[in-house]
């Protein structure tokens, strides 16, 4: 049976060598090939925004741009903020990002984030660890905040579920009160994470840098983090780095 000729073929079979097959960048290495084709890696950050934490917002604001280009030296990363206040707040207890590595939209989104409301002294954590569930492919959660879960809601389910879908809650403790350090660390422990004391707020662009790098890259990545930033580092900082869980990459 006669083949007719193929009518307007695709410029990869116009050449004889195929070198428009080639890529036209050759990859180092297979880690290069891996990095160009991987997901990035998702982070959700759950944050208290009622007006105790305001100092804390306009902090994170400010560290925002240095903190993803710290981060995007390491790997690929989509973020989602979301601040979250208390129930009396109706329509604003949650106010979420959509997930994105860049530093104009994350930082529009957080400048207009308004620090009040709340109520009484426990905020609406379980549901903020509800947004962290129903997100999809999640890696880690980070949460901060100064005042603990209401007791009578029931967020330690929430956080054996964060737990048994692999993404562990990594919750930093602002100021010195008992319930939320109890139940910070109780969310935690309960998702397979790490609770930690945040004593100075100087010290969050780097908490959230070296929590967001050890998953990306483990501790190949914190080495070099460290080999970049080490001299900088705060002793606080330098002791939650001891205290994470030991890498699988």
């Amino acid at each position: 049976m006669r083949q007719e000729p193929i009518k307007n073929p695709p410029d990869y079979l116009k050449t004889q060598d195929h070198q428009s097959l080639r890529p036209k960048h050759k990859l180092r290495n297979y880690e290069d090939l891996i990095e160009q084709y991987a997901k990035p890696t998702r982070i959700i950050g759950l944050v208290d925004a009622t007006g105790s934490m305001k100092p804390l917002w306009d902090k994170t604001v400010q560290s925002i741009q240095e903190l993803i280009r710290r981060i995007l030296e390491t790997g690929k990363i989509e973020l989602s903020w979301v601040a979250y206040r208390d129930y009396c707040d109706h329509h604003r207890i949650i106010e979420q990002s959509n997930w994105s590595d860049s530093v104009e939209y994350l930082k529009t989104f957080m400048a207009k984030i308004v620090c009040n409301g709340g109520g009484d002294f426990p905020e609406a954590v379980e549901k903020a660890l509800e947004v962290a569930i129903n997100e999809s492919e999640v890696s880690r959660v980070i949460l901060i905040g100064d005042a603990p879960p209401h007791a009578d809601k029931d967020y330690r389910s929430k956080a054996i579920q964060l737990g048994k879908l692999n993404r562990p809650v990594f919750s930093f403790v602002v100021g010195n009160h008992t319930d939320t350090k109890r139940t910070f660390g109780e969310i935690s422990d309960l998702s397979r994470g790490v609770s930690f004391n945040l004593e100075n707020q100087d010290d969050i662009l780097d908490l959230i840098a070296v929590t967001v790098i050890d998953q990306i890259g483990g501790q190949k990545s914190l080495g070099k983090y460290l080999d970049a930033y080490g001299s900088k580092l705060s002793p606080s900082v330098k002791n939650f780095i001891q205290q994470l869980p030991p890498s699988k990459k």
